[in-house]
């Protein structure tokens, strides 16, 4: 799997946001493995910004949704709607409230990465 990183600018608004929030639990999934090396990049970038990982990133079969899905807890929306406000400058992204007791996390849907605009191969 050949690493993908985000341009200089994308990165640090990103980190920017993540860190107004440290020590965020959060999980890192995708839909298939076009979109395994962006779920990496985008689980550097929170943890270099202070967040907590959960759990190893990994696969989210079944899952058909394009673009970036940001999963929170209603008492985490608002953090959710800021992330979600820089990484909309590079996918298309989507906010969901989960009641499920889980923690935000983002899930990287079928799309074809390679192409988008701000990412560069690592």
């Amino acid at each position: 799997m050949a690493g993908v990183r985000l341009e200089a600018a994308h990165e640090e608004g990103i980190l920017d946001i993540a860190r107004r929030y440290p020590a965020t639990p959060f999980n890192v999934n995708y839909a298939d493995p076009d979109g395994q090396a962006l779920a990496f990049c985008l689980r550097d970038l929170l943890v270099r910004a202070g967040w907590s990982q959960l759990s190893a990133a990994s696969p989210a079969p079944g899952f058909a949704r394009r673009g970036v899905i940001v999963w929170t807890p209603l008492a985490k929306r608002h953090l959710a709607d800021t992330l979600a406000s820089a990484l909309r400058e590079l996918f298309a992204v989507q906010v969901v409230e989960r009641d499920d007791g889980g923690p935000v996390a983002l899930t990287v849907g079928i799309a074809s990465w390679s192409t988008s605009r701000g990412l560069l191969p690592q």
